[in-house]
């Protein structure tokens, strides 16, 4: 399983077939909501199913947690602030 910090780069992972972990951090926090965009650039419907969460909690992270919840755990989502 590969720990990507990029988007793009998770886009393209995820199209070349590899297990992809993407790690929200404080500099990358909303890249998240461009995946759509890269998914249509690179031409490719798969996607990741993790989601490592790198920075305190706040709205965005319940908010993915609800998210988890609510697609019966086909999404994971890991909080593993240091």
């Amino acid at each position: 399983m590969k720990v990507i910090y990029d988007i793009e780069e998770a886009a393209i992972a995820c199209k070349n077939g590899e297990e992809v972990v993407f790690a929200i951090t404080d500099d990358n926090k909303y890249s998240l909501f461009k995946f759509s965009y890269y998914q249509l650039k690179h031409k490719t419907t798969k996607e990741f199913n993790r989601i490592s969460y790198q920075k305190k909690k706040d709205l965005l992270f319940y908010f993915l947690r609800c998210c988890a919840k609510l697609s019966f755990d086909n999404y994971t989502l890991t909080y593993d602030h240091k």
